[in-house]
């Protein structure tokens, strides 16, 4: 793993479900989010100077965008940390999606951490299980089913231009959101609008995705993945040290197993699972 996109994609992640929640006291989520796109991707394609438009780059748009979508539509039952958290269920997802979709051999050891992964999702999610919460997780969770796939596909297209195709899918991922922007429309244009917006759309957009798509054009899906569950911890350390609040027992201990399980599925010299079976059943 290249630290050089490592370190910049996990301080800049931090802070982006704080800077989406902020968001949505301004903006509708679908408004928000098409502009988010449109900005960063015409940002992007400005330097490429190439659009890319193929049938690999359209479902690639419409996965991103979709999981951008639920994603926020969830921040506005959960907190920016919690948000995270479930968010980042996605490295146990992400085990399943490459086998199905690039191939890559699974391993024993991933199934045995997924599995306890999957355990401190429960236990971290017990708190969430009520009312509102529990819609704001359940659409936090689908989002990171959304973020695995088309992390997939970043990794498909890993021939392509990366700073083409992160800024191609943007610009449809745009027109999908913007089209569907009516619904609920909300926009209060004020300094924290525009804050929001530059964070989300270049810091966390333009930059934080072209850093993704780097990381999983170099290494395996799986080990990127990995990589980055730090994110979720330091968020709900910064959330802790902004409200002087200190997390639930069974938050603590759902994030720690769920740690624990991410990373025994990603520990090295695993004996492989053969192609049959869970490989070949997708």
């Amino acid at each position: 793993m290249k630290f050089k996109y490592l370190v910049p994609y996990i301080v800049i992640t931090v802070f982006i479900s704080q800077f989406g929640k902020d968001s949505l006291n301004y903006s509708s989520p679908f408004f928000m989010m098409g502009l988010r796109y449109l900005i960063a991707g015409s940002l992007l394609l400005l330097i490429s100077r190439r659009f890319l438009f193929n049938r690999d780059l359209i479902i690639l748009s419409l996965l991103s965008a979709t999981s951008t979508v639920l994603w926020a539509y969830g921040l506005e039952y959960v907190s920016f940390s919690d948000s995270t958290v479930l968010s980042y269920t996605m490295p146990l997802i992400t085990i399943f999606t490459s086998w199905a979709l690039l191939k890559e051999k699974g391993t024993l050891t991933e199934v045995i951490g997924a599995v306890i992964g999957f355990s401190g999702l429960v236990i971290f999610s017990i708190p969430l299980l009520t009312g509102f919460l529990l819609l704001g997780s359940l659409l936090t969770l689908v989002n990171a089913v959304f973020w695995s796939l088309y992390s997939v596909y970043f990794r498909k297209m890993k021939e392509s231009n990366p700073i083409s195709v992160v800024g191609s899918q943007f610009i449809l991922g745009s027109l999908f959101m913007l089209v569907l922007s009516p619904i609920n429309f909300k926009l209060s244009f004020t300094n924290g609008f525009v804050i929001d917006l530059l964070y989300l759309s270049i810091i966390g957009g333009a930059i934080q995705f072209l850093l993704w798509n780097l990381m999983i054009r170099g290494e395996k899906i799986n080990i990127v993945t990995t990589s980055v569950f730090a994110v979720p911890a330091l968020t709900v350390i910064v959330q802790a040290l902004e409200t002087l609040t200190i997390p639930s027992a069974l938050s603590i201990i759902g994030i720690a197993i769920m740690f624990i399980g991410i990373y025994i599925s990603q520990s090295v010299n695993k004996p492989k699972i053969p192609n049959k079976g869970l490989a070949s059943q997708s």
